[in-house]
């Protein structure tokens, strides 16, 4: 009962239950990637976003829950460091839009460019 329901456990409840929901947020974004062509990106993605849940709640799980925890530290630390260090770089991550906004802001391209009259503009013929 314990592996399936939260704070069913009688060892270390709390963290127990950190692996129960982490499961649980495992399955449902493994069950939206292998469905994600059903769905549209609208409502696929904020439900797929659970596996960053995902491994947050199992390394907690693991670090806390564990009896094995001081042999496997190490590993702890790594997965824990390297993974902050990709979030962060994530989300300081300059995107498409962010560059939109940042010429959205500029003065200098607001200015009005106007264009040259279309009797200016040279003809070409298919033949030449």
């Amino acid at each position: 009962i314990g592996s399936l329901l939260p704070f069913g456990s009688q060892y270390r409840p709390a963290a127990v239950t950190l692996g129960v929901i982490g499961m649980y947020a495992g399955l449902l974004a493994g069950g939206t990637a292998m469905l994600s062509s059903r769905f549209t990106q609208r409502i696929w993605w904020p439900i797929h976003k659970a596996a960053a849940v995902t491994l947050i709640l199992v390394w907690a799980h693991g670090v806390w829950a564990g009896n094995d925890t001081p042999v496997l530290a190490w590993l702890y630390l790594v997965t824990g460091v390297a993974t902050a260090l990709l979030a962060v770089s994530r989300y300081v991550a300059r995107t498409p839009s962010d560059r939109v906004e940042e010429l959205a802001d500029r003065p200098d391209v607001h200015a009005v460019t106007v264009a040259a009259p279309i009797s200016s503009v040279p003809e070409y013929s298919l033949h030449h």
